[in-house]
């Protein structure tokens, strides 16, 4: 949760980062997502600087008949800030009266058992479909195990240009024993995949992260700003490993 004078203030603050790593580009500060996962307890303080993020959403096309799109992002790190593990796991919609018959070739569970305050994906109508995904983080859904009437709805892939400020992504791999910047303490029980990709401007390297992989990101002491190119963002469904993580943020007045 945070106030609401706190969250323009915030809002200026992620412009100003983002102002330093594209000083040409037209940005209004209110219209920069700030992203809490519910975890702040509603200041600008160090809760919020180990689970908190900036957005800008650049949306490239949509299509009318289905308010889907493709977007870039613009991620924004203040100096120190985390992002929380999770992941863009495969998704199947399923028309509600075949959810107690359906048959998969793996075990699944519904979205609202996984994502706190599911209600739905944007663009599927949720009063027809209900939503499951794999138990298990590593599968990958293949078209043909779909049953007829069913949608899969592919987890998002994602790359990301680092172009300001600098930072340590954390995915599968060998654990990291001394990286460059540590997961904070109050999070460290929630990330289970610690193999450190450091990114900066400097190294060049587009950094590029399958579906259904668990990532999480901390910036250093400028902040960071990553460009994301990806398939279409449904950041509705994403899938944290702290089970206490609400993907909106609750505005409320002091």
């Amino acid at each position: 949760m945070l106030y609401k004078d706190t969250l323009i203030e915030l809002q200026k603050k992620y412009l100003t980062v983002l102002n330093k790593a594209l000083p040409g580009l037209k940005v209004e500060h209110s219209t920069i997502e700030v992203v809490d996962h519910g975890l702040a307890n509603g200041e600008a303080d160090d809760a919020f600087l180990n689970c908190g993020l900036g957005i800008s959403v650049r949306q490239i096309y949509i299509r009318p008949e289905s308010a889907i799109g493709y977007t870039g992002k613009i991620l924004i790190w203040l100096p120190g800030q985390f992002m929380p593990e999770h992941r863009h796991r495969d998704i199947i919609a399923v028309p509600k009266e075949m959810l107690k018959s359906l048959n998969l070739p793996f075990k699944f569970v519904n979205m609202s058992e996984v994502v706190n305050d599911f209600n739905g994906v944007k663009g599927y109508d949720s009063k027809k479909y209900e939503f499951v995904v794999p138990t298990e983080d590593s599968i990958l859904i293949n078209f043909k195990d779909i049953p007829k009437d069913c949608v899969l709805i592919p987890g998002k892939a994602e790359s990301f240009d680092v172009i300001y400020g600098d930072g340590s992504y954390f995915m599968p791999g060998e654990a990291t024993e001394k990286p460059k910047y540590n997961i904070p303490e109050s999070q460290k029980k929630h990330v289970k995949n610690r193999h450190e990709n450091y990114m900066c401007p400097e190294k060049g390297v587009l950094l590029r992260i399958p579906p259904n992989t668990p990532h999480s990101a901390r910036a250093g002491p400028k902040g960071m700003v990553a460009i994301e190119y990806s398939m279409p963002s449904r950041d509705e469904a994403d899938i944290f490993t702290h089970p206490e993580i609400k993907r909106a943020t609750e505005i409320r007045d002091r």
